[in-house]
């Protein structure tokens, strides 16, 4: 049934930014790029995003190198069309680039500047994937197809807005010139052409279209008072959850904070309608799990993740997708120190609207509901 999937190359853009004199901590107006992609009978397992460019920095009293300043440059990256609506909602770009790093074992590439004090260029680059796609290990064979992205009816599009370079590339130093540009932003997929086996094949074959559509939401939520057994309120009703990430974080460098906003004893939970899906557990005993599950050898800074995803099977996922109203909240015990967030990246898988559909599967789906 597998085809090979193709790479293609969709868009490279180059991108004009505004430059000039600012202090160190002033602001270089941030600039959105909204970028349209092909549509047609093709599916998208992958988007590559590359964002690159160049930083030109001049002091008289040099700052520092921000720690992933290429990433943190990226302040949210969303992924939608006009029939999916969004699949990936407002995530920062270091988000993206630690939770690419859990999904593949390695840290994607990047360039960081290399000093805060020369006045020659310096290249810096990131490079992100923006899908989840993830087949259901079944007990004879892996579908490689369950929540691929079906482009058919629908037109994709990719909203990138970035930050300044003052304290997000360099911090302190007084820069007389603090420069970006141009930058450019690349992006390429691995697709699957059609035409696409849908379902009722004449020909009996499985079908090859999406059982669900990826999505990946960020929740920033901030820390006003140090306490045990905080409730912070998911999304229910609408999605099965793969994994819940969590990364403290500075609210005013974006930085990522080591177990200062969760202590390494403070308590980590989720409960479904009051029920403890997930017991709470000591937050440094989920960091030690997710270093092996995640195969990495340095776990990122304050990262710690619930993962419902053990055997890649879609019926083991946390599902929230009762009809009745109810309730999904993660539990943590949290300190409170100075400018304390917590970012919550919720991976999940949400049933394809019905205009994003192909005619064969909206029939397939209202068939199933008339029976029920």
């Amino acid at each position: 049934m597998s085809r090979p999937l193709q790479y293609r190359s969709v868009n490279n853009t180059s991108i004009a930014t505004s430059a000039g004199p600012i202090a160190a901590t002033g602001n270089l107006s941030p600039f959105t790029i909204t970028q349209g992609m092909p549509t047609g009978d093709l599916m998208v397992y992958e988007w590559y995003l590359r964002f690159y460019g160049t930083h030109v920095l001049t002091t008289s009293a040099a700052g520092t190198v921000t720690a992933n300043g290429s990433e943190i440059f990226i302040r949210q990256i969303t992924l939608a069309s006009d029939k999916h609506s969004t699949i990936v909602d407002q995530v920062d770009g270091l988000g993206l680039f630690r939770i690419n790093q859990f999904r593949y074992g390695t840290a994607p590439y990047n360039v960081t500047a290399a000093t805060a004090s020369t006045s020659a260029g310096q290249n810096i680059e990131t490079n992100l994937v923006l899908s989840m796609s993830i087949g259901s290990s079944l007990p004879t064979y892996i579908r490689p197809y369950d929540s691929i992205l079906d482009l058919s009816r629908s037109r994709p599009y990719v909203v990138v807005q970035t930050g300044s370079p003052a304290g997000d590339i360099i911090t302190g130093g007084t820069n007389s010139v603090n420069t970006v540009g141009p930058f450019s932003l690349e992006i390429d997929a691995r697709v699957l052409n059609g035409p696409i086996i849908e379902p009722g094949d004449p020909l009996g074959r499985t079908p090859e279209t999406p059982e669900w559509m990826p999505h990946l939401q960020l929740i920033r939520y901030t820390i006003t008072a140090a306490g045990n057994s905080i409730r912070i309120p998911l999304p229910y009703g609408d999605r099965i959850y793969r994994r819940v990430y969590i990364s403290q974080r500075t609210s005013t460098t974006f930085a990522e904070a080591n177990n200062t906003m969760i202590a390494g004893t403070g308590l980590v939970g989720i409960e479904v309608n009051s029920f403890p899906w997930a017991d709470r557990m000591q937050n440094a005993t989920l960091q030690a799990y997710n270093k092996l599950n995640f195969q990495t050898e340095t776990l990122p800074a304050g990262w710690t993740t619930l993962d419902f995803d053990e055997t890649g099977r879609y019926a083991d996922f946390l599902s929230v997708l009762d009809k009745n109203n109810g309730t999904c909240n993660l539990i943590v015990d949290v300190l409170a120190p100075a400018n304390p967030s917590l970012y919550i990246y919720l991976e999940s898988y949400k049933p394809i609207p019905d205009g994003a559909l192909r005619s064969s599967q909206l029939a397939a789906r209202q068939a199933a509901a008339a029976q029920a």
